[in-house]
């Protein structure tokens, strides 16, 4: 295809892309929206989590009131349980003093009963007998009141004088026996006196001393039974104001409670509700700059930040779609301007491209030239010695092998593009393989009027991993570059040697040297110096030199001899010229 149609449909190329990349940034616009929508989505749902200011006020009064009607009515079993408990207290001194009564009165009747039997008293039936097995029951259920008692004391913890009970009752048990014994005493005797007398004789010995007692130790029993009911009045007085006290005490703070929280939700949310009627009335309105102040950190302060975050992102977005035809404007000149850099890169490859194959077709023309000249010479020459045809056909077979090592050049470039060719690397003794390329050499070297000398040291050999014919043709290309920088009678020397354990191969010429601007260049593929487009080369030579030396893991490297002290010290030492450059190679050895 021509350079120029290859040019007009990559430009055709360029521009549908310019425009599917217009398309594309349209749709990039409408993608990116899409996305911070997508995360302004997230960013909600992240923080559906609210500040719990307002939430935490009204739970902590919601928590207030439960906690007061907690205390209210903990206090209210508290006094009831209290209550019982004195009542029971005062029902057990009750008891206790009913019991002791009906006890006395037994007495009192057993005591009435024995008298009247001693004078014979006519209304005997119209006595009330108590006999000692009831006294001794009524002293027994007393017994077991006490115990109650006793038992209660010890269940609530209330501070009680149990004992003094108990030794009363046992006091009350002790007065009744001694009159009981004395009454049967003074019913034995009671035949041999007189009524008058057996009366006196029964109050002298059973009542008098044993009544006072019993009377004492009654009258003991009830004065503290009545101070002990006396005391549960006062503790019952006592509990319920109390009772009274606390209840309205919480009655008070909770009416108070009420009374705040009611104040503060009022200021809490009503102002702020006013605040955010109006920022949304003011962007509504169009005014999609304006902020809402509301500087809280609860539920509200969270909504107004939400708010202005909305506004913001409308205004971003409304200043996005504004500018979004500039940003189009702009992708187009760019895309524009990297359209008109790709052609003139194109244009720059195919001048390079025309150069090159004007330079290849040069290079190969030169040898197939003088092959035909020195065949058509000698045939022509009727006179040609044999000594002249085999000069002839030395410069045939030197300049078809110059052709052939450039095409061999040409097929080395292909396949190292495309990454076809494999180096196959085995044990070789490598200056024999450099021994090989100069004696191919050397015949194109002859016809060229340039000598070429071969250095090794001695009989040593040198054994590295290497691919023979790669590498053969790598010094064939340094010794054909030197061949044509070099003037008639002019020698090119080339060396192996070691250094450092690596092997040292150099290619020195005598010829122009090389530029300095050149030397980090002469490597490139197509490059090719001042002094190489004068002599019309293909800028490849080094090139594929330098691809086989990297892929057998080795250096290569170019100076000129006026660059190194050590090349003109020996230059100087050998009467040679100062000038020319020497192009190295280090390779591994086994």
């Amino acid at each position: 295809m021509p350079q120029t149609a290859m040019c007009r449909d990559n430009s055709i190329a360029w521009l549908a892309m310019a425009q599917k990349a217009g398309a594309g940034f349209i749709d990039k616009i409408s993608i990116n929206r899409g996305k911070d929508k997508i995360l302004r989505h997230k960013d909600m749902i992240k923080d559906t989590e609210f500040p719990s200011t307002i939430r935490f006020s009204l739970y902590a009064g919601l928590f207030i009131i439960v906690a007061i009607l907690v205390i209210s009515s903990v206090t209210s079993l508290w006094g009831l349980q209290r209550a019982v408990h004195y009542l029971e207290r005062a029902d057990h001194s009750y008891g206790q003093l009913a019991q002791v009564s009906t006890i006395e009165s037994k007495i009192n009747q057993f005591l009435l009963s024995e008298i009247a039997n001693s004078v014979n008293f006519q209304n005997r039936e119209n006595l009330i007998e108590a006999s000692p097995q009831i006294i001794t029951e009524e002293l027994g259920e007393l017994q077991q009141a006490i115990q109650k008692e006793t038992d209660f004391v010890k269940q609530t913890g209330t501070k009680d004088n149990i004992q003094e009970e108990i030794d009363t009752a046992i006091q009350i048990a002790s007065v009744f026996i001694r009159m009981h014994l004395a009454a049967a005493h003074e019913t034995k005797q009671r035949d041999s006196m007189e009524s008058a007398d057996a009366v006196r004789s029964f109050f002298t010995n059973v009542v008098e001393g044993n009544d006072k007692q019993l009377s004492e130790v009654i009258r003991n029993i009830v004065k503290g039974e009545q101070e002990e009911v006396k005391e549960v009045k006062e503790e019952l007085t006592r509990l319920t104001k109390n009772i009274t006290l606390t209840t309205a005490t919480l009655a008070v703070i909770t009416t108070l409670g009420i009374i705040g929280m009611a104040l503060f939700l009022a200021r809490s949310i009503v102002v702020p509700v006013q605040i955010l009627a109006t920022g949304a009335e003011r962007v509504g309105a169009g005014q999609l700059n304006y902020r809402i102040e509301l500087p809280r950190e609860d539920e509200f302060g969270l909504v107004a930040s939400r708010f202005n975050k909305m506004a913001g992102e409308l205004e971003t977005q409304q200043n996005l779609l504004r500018s979004a035809n500039e940003r189009l404007e702009l992708a187009v000149k760019e895309r524009t301007s990297e359209l008109e850099q790709s052609n003139n890169r194109l244009h720059q490859i195919d001048e390079t491209r025309r150069k090159f194959f004007s330079n290849v077709s040069h290079e190969l023309r030169t040898p197939v030239t003088v092959l035909l000249g020195e065949a058509e010479v000698a045939l022509r020459s009727g006179k040609a010695t044999l000594e002249d045809m085999k000069q002839a056909m030395k410069r045939i077979v030197a300049n078809g092998a110059f052709l052939r090592r450039r095409l061999n050049d040409l097929l080395s470039l292909a396949r190292s593009d495309d990454g076809e060719i494999k180096l196959e690397l085995k044990e070789a003794v490598l200056n024999e393989v450099v021994e090989e390329a100069v004696e191919t050499a050397s015949a194109y070297a002859e016809a060229n009027d340039v000598n070429l000398n071969f250095i090794t040291p001695g009989n040593e050999d040198f054994i590295a991993n290497i691919d023979e014919s790669w590498f053969r043709q790598c010094v064939q290309v340094l010794i054909d570059n030197a061949v044509k920088f070099s003037k008639p009678d002019d020698t090119i020397t080339v060396t192996v040697k070691e250094q450092d354990g690596q092997a040292l191969i150099e290619v020195l010429d005598e010829g122009p040297g090389i530029e300095e601007e050149a030397l980090p260049h002469i490597f490139d593929r197509y490059y090719q110096a001042k002094e190489g487009q004068k002599r019309e080369g293909t800028g490849l030579g080094l090139a594929i030199a330098h691809w086989i030396v990297t892929g057998h893991g080795g250096q290569i490297w170019a100076e000129n001899r006026s660059d190194n002290k050590r090349l003109e010290e020996e230059s100087a030492a050998s009467d040679q010229p100062q000038t020319g450059a020497k192009i190295s190679i280090k390779v591994n050895l086994i």
